[in-house]
């Protein structure tokens, strides 16, 4: 249950900062996107870390000398520490508003493109696991934990990589009509496999008794499903508009649609301790 603290805590943080902000709605998808952003920048910087760590260590076992096991422990926890407060510092400007924020250079660059990259490769994926993977091996998640972790991981992964895609910087031109047939497409499939999955939680709760665990996975996976039905909703609806307003749209539903998973994590956390 512990797991969800750092999402609260990123939730309160985000509405903290964003309360009293004009056009509340897409501050809060940037808000989204540069988390992710810095999510990533803090990732490289616990490799860098690890690396030099890892370098130094062998040095110095090289030349004998040996570290006492003390200060590796606050070494690791000081770097813990310090780490996301670079990775924040790295990537937001605090003169500017979450949606004000440079989008076009940095790690919003190469996120921008990297993601963009990954859809077709993620819709092949997608599309092998519910047209082949799926019927041969149908009662794995049914039975194996693991198996239903994964497929939970690569719902969430693909929610996260669809939600990141959409840009103004190509809405209302032929590559971002191509962009959102895409994002519909990713949106459609993962859908699929979000019920398949709820089905498999399901079935494993009521053959096994409710658990923390399940109470946990169950809510989880129908906060995904009503997210991706919201999305794709918009995508549906903002074909009717202007073309260069799309983005905008989903950008919207998404913000919106956030509600929702913030709204369990604080239940899981704070509000289902005591109902026990």
């Amino acid at each position: 249950m512990l797991l969800h603290a750092p999402f609260v805590i990123w939730a309160v943080v985000g509405i903290a900062l964003m309360w009293k902000m004009d056009f509340r709605t897409l501050q809060v998808f940037a808000f989204v996107k540069k988390s992710l952003e810095v999510c990533v920048t803090a990732g490289l910087f616990y490799a860098a870390g690890g690396l030099f760590t890892a370098l130094t260590a062998g040095i110095f076992e090289a030349l004998g000398v040996e570290i006492p096991e003390g200060f590796l422990m606050r070494f690791a926890a000081w770097g813990m520490g310090v780490v996301p407060l670079l990775a924040v510092a790295s990537v937001y400007d605090v003169r500017y508003s979450p949606r004000d924020q440079d989008w076009r250079g940095g790690i919003a660059r190469i996120l921008s493109i990297i993601t963009r990259l990954l859809l077709p490769l993620a819709l092949l994926v997608l599309i092998v696991y519910i047209v082949w993977f799926i019927p041969a091996h149908f009662w794995e998640p049914f039975q194996n934990r693991e198996v239903l972790a994964i497929y939970n991981a690569t719902i969430i992964a693909m929610l996260m990589l669809l939600g990141y895609i959409p840009s103004e910087e190509h809405a209302g031109t032929a590559w971002g009509e191509w962009l959102r047939r895409g994002v519909l497409t990713g949106m459609a499939l993962t859908i699929l496999l979000n019920v398949y999955a709820y089905a498999a939680v399901l079935s494993r709760t009521i053959a096994g008794g409710i658990t923390p665990n399940r109470h946990a996975v169950l809510g989880w996976n129908m906060v995904t499903l009503v997210m991706l039905c919201v999305l794709i909703t918009a995508l549906v609806r903002a074909k009717g508009a202007k073309k260069e307003q799309w983005v905008t749209h989903f950008q919207s539903a998404f913000a919106k649609a956030m509600i929702f998973p913030v709204a369990w994590a604080v239940w899981v956390l704070l509000v289902s301790p005591l109902l026990k």
